[in-house]
């Protein structure tokens, strides 16, 4: 445990001189057109996905970059609790709850990525994921 601590202290100085050269280099600024690119077609399909599988009372807008979406439910809906149903049904997220500093929020909300999945996968696992809130909804 201790040794772990003292590898986990901070970042490796090689690692943050690497990063600094990255940045120095204005490689960034090359290189964030080209992740853009990749990223935009996901968010796309994940965005009408949500628009066309999710039931009234979610909802979604797109961000501006990044790699995530975030969706808001109906008022009191337990994420968490559709979070282990989701799992039993293959697709997973994380509950927005845990991104509030104050545990009395955020409950009705969560975080979806879209960059390691296909436009297709893309489909399918909202598509599940809106079975599992239907399903949690009675509807």
């Amino acid at each position: 445990m201790l040794v772990k601590q003292g590898i986990d202290l901070h970042t490796s100085t090689f690692n943050q001189a690497l990063a600094a050269e990255y940045l120095e280099g204005r490689y960034l600024e090359a290189h964030l057109p080209k992740i853009i690119g990749l990223y935009r077609p996901k968010q796309a399909a994940m965005l009408s996905a949500i628009r066309e599988h999710f039931p009234e009372g979610f909802a979604c807008s797109p961000s501006d970059g990044g790699m995530f979406l975030w969706v808001r439910g109906p008022e009191g809906f337990d994420m968490i609790r559709l979070y282990h149903r989701a799992i039993e049904n293959g697709v997973a997220f994380v509950p927005g709850k845990f991104f509030f500093t104050n545990e009395a929020e955020g409950i009705e909300t969560m975080r979806l990525n879209y960059t390691m999945a296909d436009e297709k996968t893309i489909e399918t696992a909202i598509g599940k994921l809106a079975a599992t809130i239907r399903a949690q909804l009675n509807i």
